[in-house]
């Protein structure tokens, strides 16, 4: 009778571990780390995180956050720069949202959108109301919700493989984000007048409060792998039945004594 209640409480231990673990939402992370005065060396310090998140089987958050209150999403009005980039396997439905005041993000739509040095895009957010110019800068967060209508949705695709510290390898298959890819660049005669580097995930085109603007990217994706943390009611009913165990365990041994 005792070994039964022991692997009872035990069971009920784990199965509110494994709750726990189940709950955990699929979240992903790359960080804007490279300028475009050169695309292939990541800066010192991020300018700023992409963190997506599957909250549907069919939608995938995202969310835009800037390190610094200094610089802002911008809209220059150059045909090759736009304030946000990202691509898709589809023409999937993108929901802006603008929660602040003063906030004018707007989807801007599905198509072939270039970021300077990171390449082409299949789609793009516009910012502030359409003004252009760095007088016109939004440095607030940027938040918006991608949903498949037709099916599922997820960020790296099914079977995406990740390493020891939760980088991304290999993508999986299905409807999902993608990197760019190497693209020649051609002048407006033409003529091919070098590539872009292929592997950015997202692209901005910034301006700080000087007036510089400039393009960052994100080339790496991440992924947590370390086991999620209970919520405090599962710990409790953890550790109240690991010590009703040994309770009995020691009620049990000063009989036999």
């Amino acid at each position: 009778m005792l070994r039964k209640l022991l692997i009872g409480l035990t069971g009920v231990a784990t199965l509110a571990f494994a709750g726990a673990a189940n709950a955990v939402t699929p979240t992903y992370v790359s960080y804007l780390e490279y300028k475009n005065s050169d695309p292939n060396t990541p800066a010192a310090t991020p300018f700023g995180k992409v963190t997506l998140t599957e909250i549907a089987p069919n939608k995938v958050d995202v969310l835009v956050s800037l390190f610094s209150p200094q610089i802002g999403f911008v809209n220059t009005g150059n045909a090759n720069k736009s304030p946000f980039t990202f691509n898709l396997t589809g023409d999937y439905d993108v929901a802006v949202y603008n929660p602040l005041a003063g906030q004018e993000f707007a989807d801007g739509g599905f198509g072939s959108f270039q970021n300077n040095n990171f390449g082409l895009y299949t789609n793009k957010i516009d910012c502030c109301g359409g003004a252009q110019g760095g007088g016109a800068y939004d440095p607030t967060d940027l938040h918006f919700v991608v949903t498949n209508l037709s099916g599922t949705l997820t960020f790296a695709g099914v079977g995406a493989t990740f390493d020891d510290d939760g980088r991304l390898l290999t993508e999986g298959t299905g409807p999902r984000f993608l990197s760019t890819v190497e693209t020649n660049k051609v002048n407006n005669k033409g003529k091919v007048t070098g590539t872009y580097p292929g592997g950015f995930w997202f692209a901005a085109d910034v301006v700080t409060n000087t007036g510089e603007t400039f393009d960052v990217a994100a080339r790496d994706a991440y992924s947590p792998i370390k086991p999620p943390v209970p919520e405090p009611a599962s710990w409790a009913l953890m550790i109240t039945g690991f010590g009703a165990a040994g309770t009995m365990l020691r009620r049990r041994r000063a009989v036999l004594a």
